[in-house]
């Protein structure tokens, strides 16, 4: 497939193979201190919910808006879903610790 580019001295049509832009693979890291645990069980809870999930099961799989299970509630917000168009390859959360003060 060629494209044109617009400006002058990119003006000569130039071949893209389109193979090195599909099923790239890339990595992102994050690093994420958790400060409305209730926020994220909530946000988790009602995507579970979109797929049907009972309640129950979704109390099983995150645990309560009291008592919210964060790593599975993060787990669940980055899912393959999150980024449509790509196919999740690997995940892991891992629980590092408090930043509380006090």
């Amino acid at each position: 497939m060629s494209f044109a580019y617009g400006m002058d001295h990119f003006a000569k049509e130039r071949s893209v193979s389109l193979g090195h832009f599909l099923g790239t693979k890339h990595r992102i890291t994050l690093e994420l201190t958790v400060t409305d645990e209730t926020a994220l069980w909530r946000t988790a809870a009602d995507r579970l919910a979109l797929t049907g999930m009972a309640e129950d099961d979704i109390v099983e799989c995150i645990g309560t808006a009291c008592a919210p299970a964060t790593v599975e509630c993060l787990m669940t917000l980055c899912s393959s879903s999150w980024l449509p168009g790509c196919g999740l390859r690997d995940m892991d959360v891992e629980f590092c610790g408090d930043t509380s003060l006090g």
